[in-house]
């Protein structure tokens, strides 16, 4: 799992956004790496995808099926 500051941050990301914006991994991941030390393991894209897995489980946000790697906000 990703290391808590990159979570909260993500969590900040997300709740930044307005609800029913479309939000990819890429997205996320250019995200966290404008906000975080360049020393903050955010770089590998299969660990976002895990943590955008993890918060859409927490209901932060949805799961596209139509389009991996896609995501919205609730």
């Amino acid at each position: 799992m990703a290391a808590p500051i990159v979570e909260v941050t993500a969590l900040k990301v997300i709740l930044e956004l307005p609800s029913g914006t479309d939000l990819s991994d890429r997205d996320l991941q250019r995200e966290l790496r404008s906000r975080l030390p360049a020393d903050a393991a955010c770089a590998d894209l299969g660990a976002i995808r895990e943590l955008a897995g993890y918060l859409a489980s927490l209901g932060y946000l949805m799961v596209r099926r139509d389009e991996p790697g896609l995501y919205r906000i609730p």
